[in-house]
């Protein structure tokens, strides 16, 4: 996965490598605290 931001100046760039375990076991998923959100870009 390529991701390159759209900031002012030079375009960054970041390289990924994922690896998925255990692929179609159930999860479960807590939501983070309140405190941790933010809906700012």
């Amino acid at each position: 996965m390529r991701f390159t931001s759209k900031g002012g100046g030079e375009a960054d760039t970041m390289t990924m490598n994922i690896i998925y375990r255990d692929w179609g076991k159930p999860v479960g998923i807590t939501a983070p605290p309140e405190r941790l959100l933010t809906d700012e870009l």
